[in-house]
């Protein structure tokens, strides 16, 4: 929603500002405002309510048990990275007879019975932020224009090196975000199943005396 709100923004700010360079009417200037405004915030908005992950589980042909976790998009239901879903489902089964052990299947996670701890495995990992990056491309697209058209527009006398230093400067800052979290360790938590066998049947009574008798 953020990103589709700043992109949203720039690109009314250069409509604005190029229709001021080029001289045209007030009226012409709002009303592509409007529509910029109507397309891409309809945009945001379906983008924002797609992109509300929903964790699946991919199902084998051979066997019918699930193989891994994908996330989906909520109604156009394409894979998706998994930092659009706020929870990722574990995937390791569907029925008890899946599990070994003494292990229930409850929300596909062999959970034991018995009350053993699952093992967990710690991973410290850098994540792509996506939405970033495709936001900092946008912006580093849009950004130069608008400098060029307010400079026109002011008209500075400005030398040419010194535009262009801006100009990739404001193209680096739109990366800024996307370095950042990427280079932000992240710390990845796993855990996987540990089923004790279940106890081994009682022996049958041993016969008495009396039995005997």
């Amino acid at each position: 929603m953020v990103c589709g709100i700043i992109l949203t923004v720039l690109v009314v700010t250069y409509i604005v500002i190029n229709g001021n360079v080029r001289k045209l009417k007030p009226s012409t200037i709002v009303l592509l405002s409007i529509l910029v405004i109507v397309v891409l915030g309809g945009v945001t908005v379906w983008g924002t309510i797609d992109l509300a992950g929903i964790s699946k589980c991919i199902t084998s042909t051979k066997t019918g048990t699930p193989v891994k976790s994908v996330c989906e998009s909520r109604h156009s239901n394409l894979a998706i990275p998994d930092l659009f879903c706020n929870y990722k489902q574990t995937c390791e089964c569907y029925s008890d007879s899946t599990c070994s052990g003494d292990c229930k299947c409850i929300n596909t996670k062999c959970i034991s019975s018995s009350g053993s701890k699952r093992i967990e495995t710690k991973t410290r990992v850098h994540l792509v932020n996506y939405l970033y990056i495709v936001t900092g491309v946008m912006m580093a697209l849009i950004i130069p224009f608008i400098i060029l058209d307010i400079i026109i527009l002011g008209k500075w006398n400005m030398r040419p090196l010194f535009v262009w230093s801006i100009i990739i400067l404001f193209i680096i800052l739109c990366f800024v975000p996307a370095f950042i979290s990427y280079i932000k360790v992240t710390e990845v938590i796993t855990s996987s199943p540990n089923c004790p066998p279940p106890p081994p049947p009682s022996p049958p009574p041993s016969p008495t005396n009396l039995d005997l008798k």
